[in-house]
């Protein structure tokens, strides 16, 4: 009697171990589930505001998974599922907030070494990688209110890197910076005639040209009346700086017409007196720069260093007479530099600094803290 009890006790656990074995309802076994590859795409969205995509199952085992009591579940963003192109072999339902499955069909069947692509669309856009699913794994329901969840192979999903296929209007496709984009724009581009061409950016309020040249050179003397000495420092080491042009420089009037002359005195342009200038370049006179105010006078002398920049050649440092009335049009010209959550090199950030002085952008919106740092002594 005992013996016939151990009897059917064994022929139990045979039939729970067996069961275990090819508990997907298919007689496919468990594991061969962990020997899923499977790979989503996004293959492009549609003018009716549809997004077609494909699933991939790739069988890396050596036995070919079938269709059976089992789904793959995942998350995403969520959108309503379109249609199904091919539902006998599976589709792919929305259950709840961001979770969807994949519930195989009766023709669902994966051989070895082969890969099945279920292909079906969403209601939407997708535009970004966060819009591709995430977190996928098989649940293979061994028997009344039992299951068993496996990690497939591997779960990928494909970059958002085509952006033909995210855009499927060209005229939006055509506003997207791209390389390939702006090449195409510069196209229309016409290069201007090198008299069009401003020297100075922005451009001067008004530029009057007049005979004759002037040249800077050693024996040139920077001149500056009481309160201009950092303006002139800075004029003395930009020239030195790009030019290689070493000049002395001198409180006081100048003794000789060769000189570049800092000064203040009140100036209007425009209607407009804060950081107004007088750039004057003659011969005979030498190079005057008369400013509002300091910052005026630092402005003039970004104009003069755009001038010769633009005009210099190998027979040293020459630029045309000319005369130059300029007050910039808007009081406010910034830029947003975030250094704490994009970090900048203090070199490269003293070398931005310089050129926005050269464009007069007068205010810098540095942001070094935030919720994180800039780290530099």
């Amino acid at each position: 009697m005992a013996s016939k009890y151990l009897l059917n006790i064994l022929a139990v656990l045979i039939s729970m171990a067996a069961c275990s074995s090819c508990s997907s309802g298919s007689g496919t076994d468990i594991s061969a589930f962990s020997r899923l590859d499977v790979a989503w795409q996004m293959i492009k969205n549609n003018p009716d505001e549809t997004c077609q995509v494909a699933l991939n199952f790739t069988n890396n085992g050596k036995e070919t998974v079938k269709y059976g009591n089992w789904s793959l579940f995942f998350n995403q963003n969520t959108l309503h599922i379109d249609k199904m192109n091919n539902p006998d072999t599976g589709v792919v339902e929305h259950i709840n907030g961001d979770l969807y499955r994949f519930q195989p069909g009766k023709a669902f069947s994966l051989k070895p070494g082969e890969t099945l692509t279920i292909s079906y669309t969403y209601k939407g856009f997708m535009i970004k990688n966060s819009d591709a699913p995430a977190g996928a794994y098989f649940v293979v329901y061994t028997g009344e209110e039992n299951e068993s969840v496996v990690l497939p192979g591997s779960f990928s999903t494909a970059p958002f890197d085509d952006l033909q296929a995210i855009f499927p209007d060209p005229d939006v496709l055509s506003t997207v910076q791209t390389a390939t984009n702006q090449y195409l724009q510069n196209q229309h581009i016409n290069a201007l005639p090198k008299g069009q061409v401003g020297k100075i950016i922005p451009s001067p309020s008004k530029i009057i040209e007049l005979p004759g040249k002037v040249q800077i050179d050693s024996s040139t003397v920077i001149t500056y009346t009481k309160g201009l000495d950092n303006e002139a420092r800075l004029l003395a080491g930009s020239l030195k700086k790009l030019f290689g042009t070493d000049l002395v420089i001198s409180e006081g009037a100048a003794k000789n017409n060769n000189i570049i002359a800092l000064d203040t005195k009140p100036i209007t342009v425009s209607g407009v007196s804060d950081e107004a200038y007088h750039l004057s370049v003659k011969q005979k006179q030498g190079i005057h720069i008369e400013g509002t105010d300091a910052a005026g006078v630092f402005y003039g002398i970004q104009s003069l260093l755009s001038i010769l920049w633009a005009e210099k050649d190998s027979s040293g440092l020459i630029t045309a007479c000319t005369e130059i009335y300029d007050a910039p049009r808007f009081a406010y010209r910034g830029f947003l530099l975030d250094v704490s959550r994009n970090f900048q090199q203090k070199k490269d950030v003293l070398r931005l600094i310089d050129l926005l002085a050269m464009y007069k952008i007068n205010k810098l919106n540095i942001r070094i803290t935030e919720d994180e740092g800039w780290r530099i002594e």
